[in-house]
């Protein structure tokens, strides 16, 4: 799961690239494709010699530009639909010390889960600000939060049971670990996560710590 998504954004905008003739949207999808190459790379060989990912955590993190190029990846698949992603960003969003693969990864999970929730028409919404919250310790903490909305039906309660379960899925081909890992990843930098369910709305919202 963590390397299938990923490449399905990448094969996704190699066939925008067959069409694209702006120079500079070109060199840009290249830079990108190569970064998430690179990662991809870099996750096989530590999976090789460590048998699962490990946390590397990165200081100063820009979260708003990571989201931007998953934005950008993403195109390819919410072409092939007709579902329309906004970004709402805060400006002033600080930088935040997390491991950059695997927030990226959850993005990736939560994003294709409300692909995969809408089907062929709707919208999805990504949201950035600062946040005051108390982790799953009850402490009090100041960092981010980020707001992964889409308007796609509502989930069966049996689906919200289970949700985070890892290896439980209703797709056919899923392997229904996409979500745990943006748990796993919530857990392993003391933050916390939220599922709001409104009318015609379903919401997945991240609190990550400064450090």
């Amino acid at each position: 799961h963590e390397i299938r998504n990923p490449m399905g954004f990448v094969l996704g905008d190699v066939e925008l690239l067959e069409t694209e003739r702006d120079p500079a949207k070109i060199q840009e999808f290249m830079t990108m494709l190569k970064e998430d190459l690179v990662r991809l790379l870099d996750l096989l060989e530590t999976m090789l010699e460590y048998g699962k990912p490990v946390n590397k955590i990165e200081d100063n993190v820009d979260i708003n530009e990571i989201i931007q190029k998953v934005y950008m990846l993403s195109k390819g698949d919410l072409g092939r639909k007709t579902i329309r992603a906004q970004l709402n960003l805060a400006e002033d969003l600080p930088k935040i010390s997390i491991d950059k693969g695997k927030f990226r990864q959850s993005v990736i999970n939560i994003l294709l889960n409300g692909v995969q929730s809408i089907g062929e028409k709707g919208n999805i919404k990504i949201t950035t600000a600062k946040a005051e919250f108390k982790d799953t310790e009850g402490k009090a903490q100041k960092g981010i939060m980020v707001r992964v909305a889409n308007d796609g039906p509502a989930m069966p309660k049996e689906v919200k049971d289970h949700l985070f379960d890892a290896y439980y899925t209703t797709k056919e081909k899923g392997s229904g670990i996409g979500l745990s890992v943006v748990l796993n990843l919530v857990k392993d930098h003391h933050g916390k996560i939220e599922i709001e369910y409104k009318e015609n709305e379903t919401a997945f919202v991240l609190y990550l710590p400064l450090g």
